[in-house]
């Protein structure tokens, strides 16, 4: 009798349940949604896929496809049917059109022909290149190779026209500018030719020698030669430009406060007030 009692039972059970063990609502014998193997009546498992590793897109838990590439046409390697990869370059480093440089100019590296990646850094390491530049040109203080910082002004505050931020002109340039002149001296340029002769109403002791306000660039025209062998020519011009040598002393020989180089004035008069013994 007990053995007509399983048989029947175990009928029953066949009745009700698949050779998988699920019934015709999906639940398993062993009273879930799933069998011992985690998969469900239809065979995928809790996270969508099948026992081969693919879901119902026929896409594995990586996102590719059967044939290997993904939804966007890459493989696991990251290249396409053709073999270049998302950023355009092939496994040797050239794009489509056979350059070493895609469109936005940056290589398979991520570097442009300058050395600097989008990021702004170079191949260094720093964000500066070997000669201190960085990738929009620009040194440490903010001045490219020719001097200017990004406002159009050199080191001294000058643009490229001579003029400083407030419009007014470098004294240095407009004497350089009288001197390429050719027309006979003006009042200007004989003023300036004069200045270590014309002593101030008022002055305080400074150091002499003193003629970097005077400093002119790439002189020409009155300032050129021939010179004496003092370094003036017939205008009292010396060759750096200005009416002063490197010294600070005009052609007769006085500085620009008129004082010679004992520290006398024409007058033989120094600047206490003591006449020059003769």
């Amino acid at each position: 009798m007990e053995f007509f009692k399983k048989r029947r039972e175990h009928q029953s059970i066949q009745r009700t349940y698949d050779k998988r063990g699920f019934n015709k609502a999906g639940l398993h014998l062993n009273g879930t949604s799933y069998d011992y193997d985690g998969y469900d009546h239809a065979g995928y498992n809790a996270a969508g896929f099948k026992q081969d590793g693919y879901n119902n897109a026929g896409f594995d838990v990586a996102g590719f496809k059967r044939d290997g590439f993904d939804r966007q046409g890459y493989n696991r390697q990251g290249y396409d049917a053709r073999g270049f990869n998302q950023k355009g370059f092939d496994r040797r480093g050239f794009t489509r059109e056979g350059k070493r440089y895609n469109a936005r100019g940056f290589d398979v590296q991520g570097y442009n022909v300058r050395g600097f990646n989008q990021k702004g850094r170079h191949r260094n390491g720093t964000m500066f290149n070997d000669d201190g530049y960085n990738a929009v040109g620009y040194d440490a203080l903010g001045f490219n190779r020719q001097g200017y910082n990004a406002s159009g002004y050199d080191h001294n505050g000058y643009n490229q026209e001579g003029f400083d931020k407030y419009g007014k002109k470098r004294f240095e340039q407009q004497v350089a500018e009288l001197n390429q002149r050719q027309q006979p001296l003006t009042k200007l340029e004989q003023q300036l030719i004069s200045v270590a002769q014309q002593p101030l109403q008022k002055r305080t002791f400074s150091p002499r020698r003193d003629y970097t306000n005077h400093k002119a660039y790439d002189p020409k025209g009155k300032a050129a030669g021939p010179y004496d062998v003092f370094g003036f020519n017939e205008y009292g011009m010396h060759k750096n430009g200005t009416p002063l040598d490197e010294q600070g002393y005009s052609r007769e020989g006085l500085d620009k406060y008129s004082f010679d180089q004992q520290g006398f004035n024409k007058d033989g008069i120094n600047e206490k007030g003591e006449k020059r013994d003769v």
